[in-house]
């Protein structure tokens, strides 16, 4: 149920080799986020996922400049803060932003851009009105869990829509991680500017679980 759950909203071993193609696959990869980083406690719970993308997002089919950026998710379990902001170091550069609030939205979301993407920890002060709680977030991501390297090189190697794309003069790859309940998963969405074909991905055994349009 979890799996299918998952499909439906869709509209990933060890591996520590690097891409086979990896010069190629970064000419096209507009968005790269590799791992997810979390938090809970009673009263609410906290996403980062930290990327390189590219700003502004366009799905035209062609890979513009990237930059680093880390968008967090807040949600609250009781009462809902209207003021929120956070602060947190990477490499002894202090960054900050205030998450933007809605009177009707489930979640509060804040986007920073960043020098270095963080990939296992972070370590943030959050302030609600006022008051500051520091808090460590964690990486989602199981240890055997596919790179997405790993994910590319056996699509180019084994699927003929992937292997088409990427001869292709230009093109983009979108490329999210998916961690559901534990379990982990890829997308990795391909553009060539008139559509978006993308594709889900078990994390554990790289199995394709949807095509999304069908080819």
């Amino acid at each position: 149920m979890k799996i299918i759950s998952l499909i439906l909203s869709f509209f990933t071993i060890f591996c520590l080799s690097s891409c086979k193609k990896e010069n190629s696959y970064d000419e096209k990869i507009s968005q790269l986020r590799e791992t997810a980083l979390f938090y809970e406690n009673e009263d609410f719970s906290i996403f980062a996922y930290p990327e390189k993308c590219e700003n502004p997002q366009i799905d035209d089919g062609i890979k513009n400049d990237v930059e680093n950026r880390i968008s967090f998710k807040l949600q609250f379990k009781s009462k809902i803060y209207e003021n929120c902001k956070i602060e947190f170091n990477i490499k002894d550069k202090v960054y900050g932003g205030d998450f933007e609030y809605t009177p009707l939205a489930t979640f509060l979301y804040c986007k920073i851009a960043v020098s270095k993407l963080p990939t296992d920890e972070l370590y943030l002060k959050i302030d609600f009105n006022g008051q500051s709680l520091g808090v460590k977030l964690l990486s989602l991501k199981n240890p055997s869990t596919l790179s997405y390297c790993k994910i590319l090189d056996d699509l180019n190697e084994n699927d003929e829509f992937v292997k088409d794309f990427l001869r292709l003069e230009n093109g983009e790859i979108k490329i999210r991680f998916i961690d559901n309940d534990g379990y982990d998963y890829w997308y990795i969405g391909f553009v060539d500017g008139q559509k978006i074909t993308a594709y889900l991905i078990d994390g554990e055994t790289g199995e394709i679980l949807a095509i999304k349009p069908e080819k």
